[in-house]
C-alpha cells in the first residue's frame, strides 16, 4: 500500500513541479489510500511519513488538487496502463533486464494508454489498448 501513496507523493511533486496553474485529477484504484490522506482511516507506521510529505504538498501547492477513485480492471486507460507499467517492472526485474530497457517499456505503456485516454476508449484489462 505504500507503493500506491508513493505513486500519489511522485504524482504530486511531478504536477507541482510542471504545472502553471490549473487544476489537476490524480486517479487511483487504492481507496485504502485516498481515505488515509483525507485522514479518514488510521496510518500504519509505514504510511505515515509518505501522508505527511502528501498533506504538506497539498497545503502549499498553486494548483487545485482532487482525487478520483476508479475500479481497478474496468477499462479506464490510465488505470489499466498503470497496472502494465507495475508488471512489467516486476518481470524485468525478476529477469535482470537493465533499467534503460524497463523504461522505454514504461514509456511505450504509458503513451499507449494516454492516447486511448484522451481518445475517450477503454482498455481491456492487461491487453493492448483498444478504442470503443
Amino acid at each position: 500500500l505504500t507503493v500506491e501513496l508513493k505513486a500519489i507523493e511522485e504524482a504530486l511533486r511531478h504536477a507541482h513541479r510542471t504545472i502553471e496553474k490549473g487544476s489537476v485529477i490524480i486517479y487511483t484504484d487504492s481507496a485504502t489510500s485516498l481515505n488515509q490522506i483525507s485522514g479518514k482511516r488510521e496510518l500504519k507506521a509505514e504510511a505515515q511519513q509518505v501522508v505527511s510529505r502528501i498533506r504538506s504538498i497539498l497545503n502549499t501547492t498553486h494548483l487545485e488538487i482532487r482525487f478520483r477513485w476508479v475500479k481497478s480492471h474496468s477499462g479506464s486507460p490510465l488505470n489499466e496502463g498503470a497496472d502494465s507499467i507495475a508488471v512489467s517492472q516486476r518481470r524485468n526485474k525478476e529477469n535482470g533486464l537493465p533499467r534503460e530497457q524497463f523504461i522505454g517499456i514504461a514509456e511505450r505503456i504509458a503513451r499507449e494508454h494516454v492516447q486511448v485516454f484522451l481518445e475517450g476508449g477503454v482498455v481491456e484489462p492487461s491487453v493492448a489498448p483498444t478504442k470503443r
